[in-house]
């Protein structure tokens, strides 16, 4: 604020700044025209020179002018010795004189010649020639450039000076370079370029003046240009003529409400949607044309700027055949991960096609529920659900060929084990949101909810197609990163319906017309009073006991319990553990309220099934749970260490969570079929919350996981014969029940668990059976590559999976890949490095350089990706391939961080640098001590990464591409990352099995005309994209299936598969009335229609040995 203040004082000076120089002095007079060279240079041409203080538009600030090469520095003047003249002598013809400032006030140094001599890596100095031998170098004096008036420091040099008088023939500033050869003379009409001030095209290549590069230094207009635009870079360079296409324009000079248009030979093409977006300082235009039906061909690009500058790259954009856009997702992490750490992976997705899609829902989440945040210093939450778009594109559009590689923070755990991390790519479509269902958040009543929700529906409209047209509408985020979506819809919400924002992680996001959208809507901030309602309530049965023997929590799941019913199922196991063990405490946990609440808690996900809501009250339940748990403990009633959890459903979750609420472990946990990861969250594990733990499931529909271990043991439960998907469901408590029934204070299952024999078995999703009469016997195999429902995936379209281990120790500094490409994806790469915990003081330089496969890329697709370091990430604009910021970590650090990433086109050699800086002197800091990247003693504060990608040559020999990097931390050894290599697919190859366990099988008996539920896993085990496919279902009287003449029975549509990829579905198959009654073999067939050209067309088929009675 001081600073801003600052510069309103020196424009109030300005018109007396104006008459002072009209007086001149020494008949010096400053010229108003604005000729001036910013970032100009001053040559030595071996005469004497010497230089003068003249006055400047302001005398705010004392600045000191230095000469600082030929060294040593040379102090010389201020710029408050107006009309002093020092002279300084001779110097080597052809020298270059780095003539500065040094802004007492501020510390700041700004030296004269290109900006990467500043911190602020912009130049500070403009240089105007009088006559030869004379000119005047005016200085900005503010951080950043301020207003680049350049008339803040003003001194008038003369003498034995020049830069290149082209066309002379003569070397002028003596670098050895004459005239047309000198860079001086670029663009000069001496030597071919354009005068960029007579409105004609003398150099003839259509472009006149400002227009013309040749009128630019970089960014920076010369003369008259200073204030036009000047594309520097297009991404995508290409797009298909079947849609919609978005293309991030780099422009130097781009103001608020430009415009773009194509043109070519299907003539102008105005751009329908134009937003201008700023990402780490750099500012670039968003530009949507309407494609459909275009002429192919190669068009020129234009910009234009609100007061009438504009400027154009001729020939930079093709318009070809359009194909349908398809998404991808990827994860890119080590392979390790050290325990207790946090540890920073990256995520990315694309679109392979060359038109824009609708921007997916990305859900990231890990198999053991562990923290997972979006920035560093974010809020942290077990799943994350991220609104994909970015790359560019707009909040709600995924642009065309887009590449976006997003940072995200994990919290590994305290042991060794291994992290599975899930990325999943959901499929919204056009969803109703479910407004009705939506609960009051806490501290709202139902009314007050209710008034919200309908000023809210009023808004934000019925359907998810709504809701992304609003969210396009108004929401203006940072279209290269991807929308935080849980919290922006709860944002919206509570914002436009008039509820009370006390805090939120977004409140920076601009919103443009939320609280003015709606005026009617006036409603006061609503109090956080608590609801009367008991949403949950911990029952003891019978006697309570001081200093229990041992103690018994139950708790239902999803559907709650009627405490009132005499045949309520958990009240009757309550009831006999008590007779069976009546000096221990047993506890009911009544969460009935808040599980019989099929409606969203905090976050508005309208893409998630009903009634799997419930699952955002568990953590609330568990709460109220422990606070009430916690009083019986202070009574002698409860210790957790001696406490049996036994859960069914959702209810185990709520377990796991009282467990973590009194930071100890439970001496057994019984888990009844944990709710599914259908749910959206993640099912409970309890090897870390119990001493022992045995997981129980069924073969109900509801209880797909892919989770394997959530226990020291996972069983599976016999089912009596002919029950429905509920009743197996809840099964569980009551098979214990009659085991306790059955045998009293002898069943092991409660009372002598390490009894029962039960061993791990690898390999296996099961460790045993437990029978209906309470043993345990083996599990039997089960199919080829089967498990039993892994996944329910109605919403899900793909998934990637990466499971890390947890290390006590390992090396930090890798670099990590995809192992195998698909059909129009980038080939994309993250190098991580880490100043080590051991290390004795904080890096202060460090370079990577990773030397690509100039035969096998593509280098002209070269693009940078995010680059991190410690808690911050700065995104480079969409498509860069060179760039440099100066990141100012101060206060917290008294230093700079220049940041230079480029890429050799010539030599593919790719190199980062990360250099500390003083801020007074803008060199490397003197103290030893003072870097950038401490020791990583408290990630991710001592550790980074830096992302690109590159697309491969469309070669058909390139098979395989593999590189490394290397990584120097100041003036130590290389250090060389593994190689790792990239696998470019030839053909798909589909190939399906059947889910399920023969013992399932066996027993399966079905009536004409109705309906059985079966699984399937439709993997593509080739090595290139499958396209969208088939899989069929059919009953057969042999064991060969013959797809034209044996019973389909149903059907679903596989999603393009990439090389590795798999879709699992439980599927619900109807038996035809009119089949003979019999003994069929189930088979089904991948690509049932034929449509795949594949790598083996002969092994699309699964039948199950097993026959099913049709009855």
């Amino acid at each position: 604020m001081f600073i801003m203040f600052t510069k309103l004082i020196k424009k109030s000076f300005l018109f007396s700044f104006v008459l002072l120089l009209s007086v001149g002095i020494d008949g010096f007079v400053l010229a108003q025209t604005d000729n001036r060279i910013i970032g100009g240079q001053l040559f030595s041409t071996g005469a004497p020179v010497q230089v003068e203080v003249a006055p400047s538009g302001v005398a705010f600030y004392t600045s000191e002018l230095w000469l600082f090469e030929p060294g040593p520095p040379r102090f010389l003047a201020t710029n408050r010795d107006v009309g002093q003249v020092i002279d300084l002598g001779v110097f080597d013809p052809g020298v270059e004189l780095v003539f500065g400032i040094v802004v007492r006030d501020t510390g700041w140094t700004f030296k004269m010649g290109p900006g990467d001599r500043n911190p602020d890596g912009i130049p500070h100095a403009a240089v105007e020639w009088l006559e030869p031998g004379v000119a005047v170098v005016g200085f900005e004096d503010l951080y950043g450039g301020g207003d680049r008036d350049y008339d803040d420091v003003v001194f008038i040099f003369r003498g034995g000076i020049a830069s290149e008088q082209c066309g002379n023939g003569r070397d002028d500033d003596q670098d050895g370079l004459v005239d047309c050869d000198d860079s001086d003379c670029r663009g000069t009409p001496e030597c071919g370029g354009e005068n960029c001030e007579n409105n004609q095209d003398d150099d003839g290549d259509g472009l006149v003046d400002c227009v013309d590069s040749d009128c630019f230094t970089g960014c920076v207009g010369i003369g008259r240009c200073s204030n036009w635009p000047r594309i520097t870079q297009i991404t995508p360079s290409s797009g298909g003529n079947s849609g919609t296409v978005t293309i991030a324009i780099t422009c130097c000079n781009i103001q608020q409400g430009a415009t773009a248009l194509l043109r070519g030979p299907g003539g102008d093409i105005p751009a329908q949607q134009a937003n201008v977006q700023t990402t780490s300082g750099f500012t670039f235009l968003s530009a949507s044309f309407d494609l459909t039906g275009k002429e192919p061909g190669v068009y020129d690009v234009y910009v234009f700027n609100p007061d009438d500058t504009y400027t154009l790259l001729p020939g930079s954009f093709t318009i070809k055949e359009g194909h349908t856009g398809e998404v991808w997702i990827d994860i890119l992490s080590r392979d390790v991960m050290r325990l207790g750490r946090t540890q920073r992976i990256l995520i990315a997705y694309g679109n392979s096609g060359n038109t824009d899609v609708e921007a997916p829902v990305i859900r990231i989440s890990t198999g053991q529920n562990l923290p997972i945040r979006l920035h560093p210093n974010g809020l942290a939450s077990n799943v994350l659900h991220l609104l994909a778009g970015g790359g560019g594109g707009g909040v709600s559009t995924l642009r065309a060929g887009a590449t976006v590689t997003v940072p995200i923070f994990i919290d590994a755990p305290n042991a060794p084990g291994n992290v599975d991390i899930n990325m999943e790519l959901l499929n919204q479509g056009n969803a109703p949101i479910l407004w009705e269902e939506l609960s009051p958040l806490p501290g709202y009543t139902q009314e007050q909810w209710e008034d919200i929700i309908t000023s809210a529906r009023s808004v934000l409209g019925d359907r998810w197609s709504d809701l992304m047209q609003f969210v396009q509408d108004n929401v203006n985020y940072s279209t290269v990163e991807p929308v935080h979506l849980d919290e922006l819809l709860y944002y919206m919400v509570i914002l436009i319906g008039g509820g009370s924002l006390e805090s939120s992680s977004i409140q920076s996001l601009d919103i443009k017309n939320l609280k003015t959208i709606n005026r009617d809507w006036t409603k006061p901030s609503i109090s956080s009073e608590t609801s009367d309602v008991q949403d949950v309530e911990v029952i003891p049965v019978g006697d309570l006991v001081v200093n229990p023997t041992r103690v018994y929590v139950i708790t239902h799941g999803l559907g709650g319990r009627n405490d009132t019913d005499p045949n309520d199922r958990f009240r009757k196991l309550a009831e006999k553990i008590k007779e069976l063990d009546p000096t221990a405490n047993v506890f009911l946990v009544d969460w009935t309220p808040l599980a019989t609440d099929h409606r969203f808690g905090p976050f508005i996900i309208p893409f998630a099934n009903n009634p799997w809501s419930v699952k955002n009250n568990i953590n609330f339940a568990a709460t109220l749970a422990s606070i009430q748990l916690a009083s019986y403990q202070l009574d002698g009633y409860f210790d957790l260490s001696k406490t049996t959890m036994i859960g069914e459903s959702f209810g185990n979750s709520v377990n796991e969570q009282i467990a973590k609420e009194f930071h100890g472990q439970a001496d057994l946990a019984l888990i009844f079929n944990p709710a599914s990861a259908d749910s959206g969250r993640t099912p409970p594990n309890f090897q870390e919350e119990a001493n022992l733990s045995i997981s129980f499931r069924t073969f109900s529909i509801f209880d797909a996981t892919p989770v394997w271990k959530l226990a020291d043991y996972d069983l599976l439960l016999e089912t009596k014969e002919d029950q429905n998907d509920e009743q197996e469901h809840t099964w569980g408590i009551q098979w214990l029940t009659e085991q306790l029934n059955r045998y009293g204070r002898d069943t092991k299952w409660l009372f002598d668990p390490n009894g029962l024999g039960l061993q791990s078995v690898d390999n296996h999703p099961f460790d045993g059976v437990a029978t209906l009469d309470g043993r345990v016997t083996p599990p039997e195999p089960l199919l080829r590559n089967s498990t039993l429902f892994p996944v329910n995936p109605f919403l899900i379209l793909e998934k990637k999976h990466r499971r890390v281990q947890i290390v006590g120790a390992m090396d930090p500094n890798n670099k990590v890949t995809s192992s195998v490409l698909g059909i129009g994806e980038p080939l994309r790469y993250t190098v991580f490095f880490e100043n080590i915990e051991s290390a004795t003081a904080p890096a202060q330089e460090v370079i990577i350089t990773d030397q690509l496969d100039l035969q096998n890329m593509d280098i002209s697709t070269f693009a940078l990706g995010p680059i991190a370091f410690g808690r911050y990430i700065i995104i480079p604009p969409p498509g860069s391939s060179s760039f440099t910021k100066v990141v100012d970590l101060r206060p917290d650090k008294n230093l700079l961080v220049k940041i230079e990433a480029e890429v050799n086109m010539a030599t593919g050699l790719a190199t980062w640098r990360f250099s500390s800086l003083d801020p007074q002197t803008g060199e490397l800091p003197d103290d030893p001590l003072a870097g950038f990247l401490p020791p990583n003693r408290i990630p991710p504060e001592g550790d980074g990464s830096v992302s690109f990608v590159v697309f491969p040559k469309e070669s058909e020999d390139v098979e395989s591409v593999c590189n490394q990097a290397t990584i120097v931390f100041d003036v130590n050894e290389p250090i060389n990352t593994p190689s790792v290599c990239t696998n470019r697919g030839d053909l798909p190859d589909l190939v399906v099995d059947i889910i399920g366990a023969p013992r399932f099988l066996k027993k399966l008996s079905i009536k004409r005309g109705s309906s059985f539920f079966i699984g399937d896993i439709t993997q593509n085990i080739g090595e290139a994209v499958a396209e969208s496919s088939r899989t069929k279902f059919f009953l057969s009287l042999d064991s060969t299936i013959d797809p034209a003449g044996d019973v389909l029975i149903g059907s679903r549509v596989i999603p393009k598969l990439n090389p590795g990829a798999r879709s699992i579905r439980i599927n619900k198959l109807k038996v035809p009335l009119n089949i003979p009654r019999g003994r069929y073999y189930l088979g089904a067939c991948a690509d049932g229609d034929g449509v795949i050209v594949e790598m083996n067309e002969d092994n699309n088929c699964k039948v199950l040995t097993n026959t099913i009675s049709i009855r």
